[in-house]
């Protein structure tokens, strides 16, 4: 097992993420910590980090020492941004501080940010956006690959310090400004919105709060820009103390809010772009990729598959009964898709469910379907949406019995009533499967299915003559009535 401690020193916060590595290639989050320290207040036109900053992130920073320390971890990548690289004292503060700081350029922080989106958001083309405290920056992505990026002097404290006494359009106007000169903007007419960054993940905050949703995770969840341009007219109409009372807003942003969120703003109407893709990761999550997982080829091939491999990794799944499992499920589901109630690709995920549906035996044996489930909500699987996430959580929870209670009343946003119909179907086909590999010896090597206006007919391959004796789906016959209103037969090739 190794562990290691990556260091981001941004303007506004200071963040700390433990990462561990087990021998098996799988890898996790296992610490996080995060202290509000806004490096870059008062720093104003002379550009010098000012004391009491000073003093607030120093003590930040030797809390990070002591975890670390007690982690025992010798591998340590440590950051600075925006504050600290236009910083006029920016030597003497770095002899002050207990890691050995690399400075990056604002390219190079746009460059980590677009490794942390690129390989855990499934996305070919968009523009990724970080507003930080003291710099913003942009990231347009073409067939997955970062064409043109460009890091902007000013964030959420700065934005706030330097339109302090000026009106709320005055602010506006200039980063419009600002924008209109970047003329590779241009060419990204309608194209989705990765947005990074605390004053981002704050709409989320808001947003579940105010709907009343499910908290499910914050990585990948999708607002439209429409929702977004309400929320933060809201914001700026508001005074701080009645941004604090807000549902989602912590106290220690609520000032600052609205300048975090102007970049975002205005580039949406700039571009008149539809959608928001909210990511989690970022620069931190970008330099683990590089530096330990990825250093070759530091882009991940598919993100879904990635993640899913790495679950199975990190929860030791049966990776030969798995797969086994998905090549029953897909050769199934083929088999079965004219009567499903969709015309959606459904493989990946498919594909997902069944290559982690045991994943709950990394808690226990027993219940171990509902383990499962829970896991699969939880655990971020990057490449999903939450709809999708939930479908293949569902899955999980059903493919031993039909018993698997669910409140669905929860996920009707998610959710319709054809879906979870949809579900009980796919659930089938799992249980089937789940049958047919009971032993994990993979004793049938696939099946045919072949249905008329009455039956479904099952037609086993390569299959153990044991399996004459022991055709338990046929237990499933009762289902397979109520959900595809046709007869099941079983027969050996």
């Amino acid at each position: 097992m190794r562990r290691i401690a990556i260091i981001d020193l941004g303007s506004n916060s200071a963040r700390l993420i433990i990462m561990e590595i087990a021998e098996n290639g799988g890898y996790k989050l296992v610490k996080q910590i995060k202290e509000m320290v806004r490096l870059c207040e008062g720093m104003g036109e002379e550009r010098t980090l000012k004391p009491l900053a000073i003093e607030r992130t120093l003590e930040a920073l030797k809390q990070f020492d002591e975890v670390i320390h007690n982690y025992k971890i010798k591998e340590i990548y440590a950051y600075a941004t925006a504050a600290v690289r236009s910083a006029t004292n920016q030597e003497v503060f770095l002899s002050k501080v207990p890691f050995a700081f690399q400075v990056l350029s604002g390219e190079q922080e746009a460059y980590y940010d677009y490794l942390g989106v690129v390989n855990t958001v499934q996305i070919d083309d968009g523009i990724a956006i970080d507003t930080g405290g003291g710099s913003t920056e942009l990231i347009y992505i073409k067939d997955r690959q970062m064409v043109e990026a460009v890091s902007i002097p000013f964030g959420a404290v700065n934005l706030t310090e330097r339109f302090e006494n000026q009106s709320f359009t005055a602010m506006i106007l200039e980063v419009k400004k600002t924008l209109q000169s970047i003329p590779w903007l241009k060419k990204a007419q309608g194209l989705p919105i990765i947005g990074l960054g605390g004053s981002i993940r704050t709409l989320y905050k808001m947003h579940i709060k105010k709907d009343d949703q499910i908290a499910t995770p914050l990585h990948h969840y999708q607002m439209p820009c429409v929702v977004v341009e309400k929320l933060f007219e809201d914001l700026s109409q508001a005074t701080t103390a009645q941004r604090i009372k807000m549902p989602g807003i912590d106290k220690e942003r609520a000032d600052i809010i609205v300048a975090g969120l102007a970049p975002l703003y205005c580039i949406m109407q700039m571009i008149d772009s539809k959608k928001l893709i909210i990511s989690g990761n970022g620069l931190r999550e970008g330099v683990f990729y590089e530096k330990m997982l990825l250093p070759a080829h530091p882009v991940v091939c598919d993100v879904r598959e990635h993640a899913v491999e790495n679950m199975m990794r990190k929860f030791y799944v049966n990776a030969s009964h798995a797969r086994h499992i998905e090549k029953l499920v897909l050769s199934l589901y083929q088999g079965f898709m004219p009567m499903l109630l969709t015309t959606e690709a459904l493989k990946p995920l498919l594909s997902t469910a069944a290559l982690l549906h045991d994943v709950g035996m990394h808690v226990d044996y027993y219940e171990h379907h509902r383990h499962g489930f829970y896991l699969m909500m939880n655990a971020r699987i990057n490449g999903l949406s939450q709809k999708d996430t939930v479908i293949c959580a569902l899955l999980i929870g059903q493919h031993r019995f039909s018993e698997f209670k669910i409140e669905w009343q929860r996920y009707k946003q998610m959710l319709d009533s054809n879906s979870l119909l949809l579900v009980r179907q796919l659930s089938i086909l799992f249980k089937i499967a789940e049958d047919l590999d009971g032993q994990e010896m993979q004793t049938v090597g696939n099946v045919q299915v072949t249905h008329g206006s009455k039956t479904i007919r099952i037609i086993l391959k390569d299959c153990d003559a044991q399996m004459r004796n022991r055709l338990a789906i046929a237990k499933w016959q009762k289902e397979v009535r109520k959900y595809f209103n046709r007869s099941l037969i079983v027969e050996m090739s």
